[in-house]
Formats: structure tokens, C-alpha cells, sequence
């Protein structure tokens, strides 16, 4: 009898353990002009991070460069897959949301913003 419910008690332990560990969680910091999204969880863990400002520089499916308000410049690599929101052109406002693969910034969404 005890050891049923010690085996029960164990079983019970794993199967809790279990679900804590798949849940995955997001959590979001704002820092200045940035938005970091992390999101950790069984599997690949995703930091997104969005950041606004002016473009500086802009080659189509090659590159993107930005300067917040902060001064701190953002270079961006563009692939096929990025998707772009509006018509980016140099000395507009933009919001880029990236992610950072191998200490370079690939950008996945850039939205043109309305100046006001």
C-alpha cells in the first residue's frame, strides 16, 4: 500500500513537472525606444526586439540602417522573407521588429510610420 502511493506521489511529481517545463512564457521589457519580447519554452527560445526610428540607409533586400532617438545606429540584414509594411524611404520613420541571429540583426516586419 505505501509503495502504490509512493510510486502514485512520484508519477504525480513528473506529470507536474512536465507541464511546467513545456509552457513556454513571454515576457516584455521596454527599454527607451526599444521593445524586447522574450519568449522562453521547450524548443528554440525567441528574443524579438522592436525599435523605432529614422532611416538612414536603405538598399532593398539587402539592408537597412536606423537611428532611434537615442543616437545608437541599427544595421539590419534584409531576406526574401521580411515583410514590409508601406513605402521605406531615407529620412522616414520606421518601427523594426528583429530578431538577433548570430550577433546580426535580421529584420522580420518593417512598418513605415505616419510622421505626425
Amino acid at each position: 500500500m505505501k509503495s502504490s502511493f509512493l510510486a502514485l506521489v512520484v508519477a504525480g511529481g513528473l506529470v507536474a513537472t512536465m507541464n511546467c517545463a513545456t509552457k513556454p512564457e513571454t515576457k516584455v521589457v521596454s527599454e527607451g525606444n526599444e521593445t524586447v519580447i522574450k519568449q522562453t519554452g521547450p524548443g528554440e527560445n525567441v528574443k524579438t526586439t522592436i525599435v523605432t526610428g529614422v532611416v538612414t540607409k536603405y538598399e532593398p533586400g539587402n539592408e537597412l540602417e536606423i537611428r532611434p532617438a537615442d543616437g545608437n545606429m541599427h544595421d539590419f540584414v534584409l531576406e526574401d522573407s521580411v515583410q514590409i509594411q508601406g513605402s521605406i524611404v531615407v529620412g522616414q520613420p520606421v518601427t523594426v521588429t528583429y530578431t538577433d541571429v548570430g550577433g546580426k540583426k535580421h529584420a522580420t516586419i518593417i512598418s513605415a510610420t505616419a510622421t505626425p
